[in-house]
This record gives structure tokens, sequence and C-alpha cells, in this order.
């Protein structure tokens, strides 16, 4: 057992830490780091074998990242000499806590995670955040906090309401997308990643992983039928605004899980430096190679600090 020193020098039992090298120049690190109520949260981070510091990628979501995050993202970000870390929020994967989604208290935590990898010695200071989806839906609430060691967001698949283009589409209650992703994909996917973490020795997080169940999700926004502060806080449309670090948007005009909704993000967004990718796709269309070429070309001008010119690109892109 470690310990995890917090912040006022108050020390907190870490129930695991793992360091070992998975692939070939590759290290990884498995614990957990301290949540913005200093308690635990589940990390792991990859980074290249060898001299650092080595500038930070966060990935920061509620289906497993702080156990297994998404290989692909893994691969690319280390081959390009970034350190990678995934980070489960609270009450899901391997982090102990309970889960309410879709509230300020995961925007705190990831903001948390922020500072806390960008104040590890393998780390230069400078973290950028990636992610799609509920992972990127919650980098404009991180942003609007400004945590110091914030240099970059790369949100995808997002939306611009939580109320009107996420659970009550048209004042109508979107029940079907919210009983399933409450009772099975969140849930379901937070379960298998867990046991995962367990399999590569988190013993600790066994009982972790058999508490997890349905979230509260439904009884939440059914109690919660009207647009207001509850939906505001949180929906990017309402932070962007806050939001000053160089941000470049993802989005699928496509995308049957949250159509386009988003784009009108982008002209509230008050960073000077920001740039929007509209392509066509499915959900995951963050994740193709065209996006991907995006989101490193982007993070290696602001975190990894190239002058590679993308600061100079229009504004806007569009692929048909």
């Amino acid at each position: 057992m470690t310990v995890l020193l917090l912040a006022g020098g108050h020390a907190a039992a870490a129930p695991f830490a793992l360091s070992d090298k998975p692939l070939p120049g590759v290290v990884r690190q498995m614990g957990y780091f301290p949540g913005s109520e200093q308690s635990p949260l589940a990390y792991v981070a990859y980074m290249p074998e060898g001299q650092g510091p080595f500038p930070t990628i966060v990935w920061f979501d509620v289906y497993g990242a702080g156990s297994m995050p998404p290989t692909g993202m893994v691969r690319q970000w280390v081959e390009h000499g970034y350190a990678f870390v995934g980070g489960s929020v609270r009450g899901t994967g391997c982090s102990p806590g309970s889960y309410l989604p879709f509230t300020v208290q995961d925007a705190r935590d990831g903001a948390a995670l922020v500072e806390w990898a960008g104040s590890q010695p393998w780390s230069t200071g400078k973290v950028g955040v990636a992610g799609n989806s509920q992972p990127g839906i919650e980098q404009f609430g991180i942003a609007a906090l400004k945590p110091r060691h914030l240099a970059a967001i790369a949100p995808g698949g997002t939306i611009r309401s939580i109320y009107s283009d996420g659970w009550y589409l048209g004042d109508i209650y979107n029940a079907s997308f919210a009983a399933h992703w409450s009772q099975f994909d969140q849930p379901g996917a937070s379960r298998m990643l867990a046991n995962l973490r367990v399999q590569a020795g988190d013993s600790g997080c066994l009982a972790v992983a058999a508490k997890i169940g349905p979230n509260p999700l439904v009884s939440m926004i059914t109690q919660k039928k009207f647009d207001g502060e509850y939906y505001q806080r949180y929906s990017p449309y309402d932070r962007a605004p806050e939001v000053e670090v160089p941000t470049l948007m993802v989005q699928s005009w496509t995308d049957p899980a949250v159509g386009s909704s988003a784009l009108d993000v982008f002209s509230r967004l008050k960073a000077a430096n920001k740039r929007l990718f509209v392509l066509s796709g499915g959900h995951e269309a963050y994740l193709y190679s065209t996006a991907q070429e995006e989101v490193l070309r982007w993070m290696d001008r602001w975190v990894k600090g190239e002058d590679n010119g993308v600061d100079q690109l229009p504004k806007v892109r569009i692929d048909f």
C-alpha cells in the first residue's frame, strides 16, 4: 500500500499503485489521484520509456478510462512523445463514490486531474484534454474552471444543450436513450473496464466494481422536466463564453446520437485560438484518422509547443 499526499499535507491511503512496461518502449503507471474533494479517483498513465518530462494528454470519462483508456488513443499519443492519462469519474470504473450523471462535480474532478497530471515529474506542466461524447461535453466545464496546467482542449461529438439536445428533444422526454444509457451503456462499460483493472492487480477495486449498477440519470431528469440551472451549468453552450484556452471542436454533421447542435457552440467560445472541424460519419467520427490528425496537430501546437502553423489555418474546415 502506498501513501497519497493530499493538498494541505494531509495523507490518505492509496489502495493500489502499479508501475510496469506493458509494451516495448511504453511505461504504465496505475493508481489514484486526489479528486476535487480529496477523495481518491482512479487513473492510469502511459508514457514513452526514457527521459521525460512529456507533454500530457488527459481523457476523463464515465466508462472506465482510469482502468483501460481507448487503446488507439494510447498508442497514438505515446508514439508522438506524449504522456497519456486516463481518469475515471467519481463513482465509475474503479473510482469510489457515487456517480451523479452530468453534474458540475465531473468538471471539478476533471480539473483536479489536469492539475495533478500537470504537476507530476514526468509532465512538462502543459496538459491537453481530449475526448468524444461525454468526455467531450465535460471539457467545456473543465476549461471554464481554468486549471493552471490546462493548455488546450479538443472536444468531439458534443451537443449544444444538455436539456434540449440531450434528454428533452424539442421538450419531449428522450426516454429510450436515457433509459438505455443509464441502465446498460454507462454501467456496463464501467463494470467491464473496472474488472480489467482488477485483473491487472488492483484487488481493492473488486468491491467498487461489484457495486456498479444502473446510474440515477432517469430519476434525476424526470424530476427536472424543464430547462434551467441544473442543465445549463453543464451545457457546452452556457460554458463556452468562459472557455479561454485554445479549443478545437470536432463534430460530425451526420452523427445519429447527438446531431449537429454543437456547431452553435463554436461562435460562443471566448478562446482567441479556436478551430472547428466538421466531417461526416457516426458518433465515433472523432476517432477517424482525419479527425485525429487535426487533434494531434492542435495539441502539438498548444501543448507540445511546436510552431506548426495550425493557428494560421482557416478557423473552420468542413469535409464532405
